[in-house]
């Protein structure tokens, strides 16, 4: 039995004990802001502008939700909760690269006909909570274990406003609401790490399905 409740220690103490800090590095070291390879990086017919969105003080801020565990004689549970959110800033310089790209790719320019095009962020897919619970009975000459991790996205809308200038005149105006529907992810197999990389990854690949979505609805509009 010692060496039961040893061997539990040890894999809960490595899989389940995850403090903020230690989960905010594993996002901080997934996240780079660097140009996306082969993408532009300015236009000079499309500017951004992103002054509606609250910057986090850190690339990544993770606050703890809910932290419980039961360790009784026979049985243990718990379960760990953490809101993780990315700063929008830090997102928003993804996502223009994709416009810009799409933009391009889609004939926007030529449509604008020598206008320039201003967008606005109003919201961006920022932030997601993590959750890791379980439970174990111990027995006579061994124990039952249960439990796993997951990812749930939260608001998953890229929303703007746009004008449309010709000179120093506003012709077009109007507002783009986005969305995707990432389903909540779980792990049973994968480190966390690794299983936090692999969501991020995805998350990444939804803000690039969210810029052509968002292009493809200004050009049915302008």
């Amino acid at each position: 039995m010692k060496k039961i409740t040893v061997l539990f220690m040890m894999m809960f103490i490595l899989n389940c004990c995850i403090s903020t800090k230690r989960y905010n590095g594993f996002i901080t070291q997934k996240i780079t802001t660097a140009p996306v390879a082969g993408l532009p990086d300015e236009k000079g017919y499309i500017s951004f502008v992103s002054d509606k969105l609250i910057a986090t003080d850190t690339p990544v801020k993770t606050t703890k939700l809910k932290s419980i565990f039961i360790p009784a004689l026979f049985y243990w549970e718990w379960e760990s909760t953490m809101r993780c959110e990315i700063n929008p800033l830090s997102q928003v310089a993804k996502v223009n690269r994709w416009l810009l790209y799409y933009a391009d790719s889609t004939g926007l320019r030529e449509k604008l006909d020598g206008r320039t095009l201003e967008i606005s962020f109003e919201k961006i897919p920022d932030s997601f909570i993590y959750s890791n619970r379980g439970s174990t009975i111990f027995m006579i000459v061994a124990y039952e274990y249960s439990g796993g991790e997951a990812i749930f996205p939260l608001d998953q809308h890229l929303k703007v406003t746009y004008r449309i200038m010709n000179g120093g005149s506003e012709v077009q105006n109007g507002t783009i609401d986005v969305a995707n529907d990432l389903k909540p992810v779980t792990n049973f197999v994968k480190s966390t790490r690794k299983f936090t990389w692999n969501y991020l990854d995805q998350y990444d690949s939804d803000l690039k399905l969210l810029s052509k979505k968002l292009i493809d609805s200004l050009q049915a509009e302008i």
